[in-house]
Parts: C-alpha cells; structure tokens; sequence
C-alpha cells in the first residue's frame, strides 16, 4: 500500500513540475523581444518589423527623410525611449514620391511616424525644423505623427535651437500639431518646451500646440503641459487660420489634467507684404470646436497671452477667445468646460473695432456645460458664460 501511496505522490509531482515548466515557458514566449536601437541604421530597420519592442540604448541623430511606416502600414510596435536617451531628427521633409503617406481620401499623413497606431513612450525627441513643398493634399502633420491612433505616452519635443520651424505649402488645407497632425488615440503625460514659428502658405490652417485635430469621442490629452509660444508668419491672402494651445480645431474628444502656456505665451502673426486673411481665430486651448462628437475639457489650465501682431492688411474677421475662439455644433453631442482656469489677456489692434453681435452661439440652444470654471482677463465686455468662448471678437 505505502508503495503505491509513494507511486502516486511521484506521479503527481513530476506531472506538476511539467505543468510549471509549461506555463513558464508559456508566460516567457509571451513577453516580447526586446531589439536594442544604437545607431541610425537600428532605427531604420523598424520598417522591417513594425510590430516589434524596441528600447533606445544610446542617443541616435537620424536623416530628416526617414520615415517609420507609412499611412497602410503603421507602426503597431513599442518604441520604449528609457526616459535618458534622445532621437535627433535633422530637417524633415517630406520626400518627392509621398503616394505611401496618402489615405483613400487622399489625405496626407506625414511626421517621423506617418502613422502611429502602437506605443511610443519615455522618448525625448530633439527636431529642427520641417518642410513641406507645394502638395495638391490635404495635410495632416505632425514632428512626431501625421495620424496617431495609438498612444504617445511621456514623450518630449524639443529643438537643439530656441524654436521649432515649419515651413508649409498646400494648395489645400493644413492640419499641424507638434506631437500628432490627427490625434484619434492618446497623447498622455507629453511634454513641448520650444517656440514654434510657422511659415505657411494654405488657404486653410488649423495649428494646435500638441494636435492639429481631435475628431473622435475616443481621442484625449490628458496631463500634457506646453510651454511655448506659437508664432505664425506669411500667410495667403484670404486664407482661414484657425490656432489653439492644445489642438487647432476639436471635433470629439477629451482635455484634461493639462496645461498651456507659460506667462506672454501666444500667437503672433507679422508679415512684411499685404496679409489679410479672411478669418482668424487664436484660442488658448481650443482654436475651434466643431461639435460632431462629445467634447469634454476639466481640471485644466490656461495662462498667458494671446497677443496679435501685423505688420500690414487686417483679418475681415478675427475671433479670440481664453478657452475656446469659435464654437459650432453639427448634432446635439455635449461640449463640457469642467474645473478649468485660463488667465490672460488678447491684446487690441490699433483703430480696429470690436463689436458684441457677430457669431456668438446661442447658448441655450445648445448641449453646453460650464461648471466650476473661471478666467481672469484683460477684457470683461461679455457676460458669463459667453465670454468663456469670446473674450473678444472683431469685424
């Protein structure tokens, strides 16, 4: 008896060592391989495995024509920075044959990853400046994405100089955003602490501090900080220009946890020949919400300047607002300013009047929410809650 009670006892336990063996071997085939990047070439070959865990062993300096993927083909990986080591990108620019960073819209996705739908994280990028030649596109772009549907997650911008420089040319529409030109994902915990200086020729630009534009109830900002200016020069006659300090235009999405703006930090546009656009609007978060989608902002902060400047020829109609220029609704979806503050001032054009009648939404005809939110302002001419989106319109 005790010789088959001793039997079992092995039975059992060589049938448990086996099965542990197993499931660590299971638990081991499950962690990724981590491929180390040293040089230029290592960062380059990401194109052969988009999937891949990559982690930045040493600071790299890569070509400004290289590209990770393309808008078919996005990086569906891990990019892991370490939070020590940098990736310096010289000039980018947008190559001659770009047909791979063109969506069936015909749609251009373009910025070190056209198409980011993985996870970079703990990376401090340094660029210089980007250019983008004449285009018969719509443009989405960004130093870091074109589109992000993943997430970007404690990264940093930044510029071996005091600014950041874009240089833009479309015969379209351009969307801009430092970290993504169309974010439908995440941007969470990044960080931007450079001047930007825009040079653009479009008849349209949407600019935003971190995204050019957030179209979707699922796309968020959440505990980023921008700390910069947003300068904007040489613009075509008759153009619309639309500047936020988080995101150019919002048509679904989430704010929160974040801040923008440093004390004089704001939009700037200075042209040496005629400039007179036909609409301008500088918000400090938002340049404009085009409501297609649930758009909540809360617990986040605006502080500085939104200051305006041309050397020559005026906008037929500016809109300047702390929180938000321009609002528009396309459905009955909600728009919510939860918790928030923005301190500051727009400053006044010489001899060009304001009026308190063009534009204004019709508040209570709208799915609108300002709770606990304040600003502290220069301009007291609008009643609250109206002044939250217009602190000060021209025509």
């Amino acid at each position: 008896m005790r010789k088959w009670i001793k039997i079992f006892f092995l039975a059992f336990a060589s049938i448990f060592t086996i099965s542990l063996i197993g499931i660590n071997f299971y638990i081991a085939s499950q962690i990724p391989t981590k491929i180390e990047i040293n040089n230029e070439d290592d960062f380059i070959n990401i194109n052969n495995d988009l999937s891949g865990y990559y982690i930045l062993k040493q600071s790299i300096t890569i070509k400004g024509d290289v590209v990770i993927g393309d808008y078919n083909n996005p990086f569906t990986g891990t990019l892991d920075g370490g939070f020590i080591h940098s990736i310096i990108v010289e000039e980018q620019h947008l190559p001659s044959n770009y047909n791979k960073f063109l969506s069936d819209e015909n749609e251009l996705y373009y910025g070190l990853f056209p198409h980011n739908k993985g996870t970079i994280i703990h990376c401090n990028f340094v660029f210089d400046n980007m250019t983008i030649s004449s285009v018969d596109n719509n443009i989405f772009c960004g130093f870091l994405s074109g589109l992000n549907s993943g997430k970007i997650t404690t990264c940093k911008v930044t510029s071996k100089n005091s600014e950041l420089i874009v240089n833009l040319e479309s015969n379209l529409s351009i969307t801009f955003g430092s970290f993504s030109g169309k974010n439908t994902g995440d941007l969470r915990k990044d960080f931007i602490d450079r001047n930007i200086k825009v040079f653009s020729c479009s008849p349209k630009l949407l600019f935003g501090g971190l995204a050019g534009e957030m179209d979707t109830s699922e796309s968020q900002i959440d505990m980023c900080e921008k700390k910069s200016w947003i300068l904007l020069y040489d613009c075509k006659n008759n153009c619309e220009v639309y500047i936020g300090g988080f995101v150019g235009i919002m048509k679904g999405g989430i704010i929160q946890n974040s801040f923008a703006g440093t004390v004089n930090v704001g939009f700037e546009i200075s042209k040496n020949i005629s400039f007179s656009p036909s609409l301008l609007c500088y918000g400090g978060f938002v340049g404009k919400c085009l409501v297609s989608h649930p758009i909540h902002i809360s617990n986040s902060c605006y502080l500085g300047s939104s200051s305006i400047t041309i050397d020559s020829g005026l906008p037929t109609k500016t809109y300047s607002g702390i929180f938000v220029a321009l609002i528009d609704f396309l459905n009955n979806s909600n728009f919510e300013v939860v918790n928030s503050l923005a301190g500051g001032y727009c400053n006044s054009i010489s001899d060009y009047p304001c009026t308190t009648d063009i534009g204004k939404p019709n508040i209570s005809n709208y799915n609108i929410t300002i709770d606990n939110s304040f600003f502290i302002s220069k301009y007291t001419k609008y009643s609250y809650p109206e002044s939250a989106f217009f602190l000060e319109e021209k025509s």
